[in-house]
């Protein structure tokens, strides 16, 4: 795996009708670090499954105040839901007729993801260069395997709507299919071909290839 980099479909064409991009991603990677590969002009949308974000977006406030453009201070972003009300985080700024937005979704259950893609259909039609990050797309497997075809058909139904670039992260697991222990992704060759493209990133170095993709 770790000579796997960039592989499943054409970036320059996925980019200008959306796309769903897999992003595997080694258990030693912070995924807060993913944010300073988008561009200052990007709308993103984050659903936060394992509240990566929410406990580690502290530590980073500077990077995000530096990719995103916003008068809203994150010092005091540290605070999770404790329950799955439709409660969601928005930071969004007036500086430019077109400006960047960041607006981040606890998801605690299948049915509250369901909802916030309802959701993200109509927010995102106000937005350009829209980007929907998910983290993690293997909740999905932990909680109701059999509805992962149905997830990523509504996933490409905000696609379609929005023109959006979803990023999906998919964390490695350790199998030994081959007769020895190895990483490998959680989400398996059928969940693969319904991406657009896929990332490996096993190193801080290989984040860089996630820009590419960006709209």
């Amino acid at each position: 795996m770790e000579n796997q980099k960039v592989c499943v479909g054409n970036t320059l064409e996925s980019n200008k009708t959306g796309a769903i991009v897999d992003i595997v991603l080694t258990p030693y990677i912070d995924v807060c670090l993913i944010l300073k590969q988008f561009s200052r002009e990007n709308s993103l949308f984050i659903i936060d499954t394992t509240t990566n974000f929410f406990s580690e977006l502290p530590d980073y406030v500077d990077d995000i105040n530096n990719c995103i453009k916003t008068q809203t201070n994150l010092d005091n972003f540290n605070t999770f839901p404790s329950n799955d009300s439709f409660a969601d985080f928005d930071i969004n700024t007036q500086l430019e007729e077109n400006v960047s937005f960041l607006k981040i979704f606890p998801c605690q259950s299948i049915n509250k993801l369901l909802n916030i893609f309802r959701k993200l259909k109509n927010i995102m039609k106000g937005h350009l260069k829209c980007i929907l990050l998910i983290d993690s797309i293997c909740f999905v497997v932990d909680r109701q395997p059999f509805l992962v075809k149905q997830i990523m058909n509504e996933i490409w139904e905000v696609v379609y709507e929005t023109k959006c670039t979803v990023f999906l992260i998919n964390y490695l697991k350790i199998s030994f299919d081959s007769g020895k222990a190895e990483f490998v992704p959680r989400m398996g060759e059928a969940y693969g071909k319904l991406v657009t493209n896929r990332v490996f990133v096993n190193k801080n170095e290989d984040l860089c290839d996630i820009a590419q993709f960006c709209p």
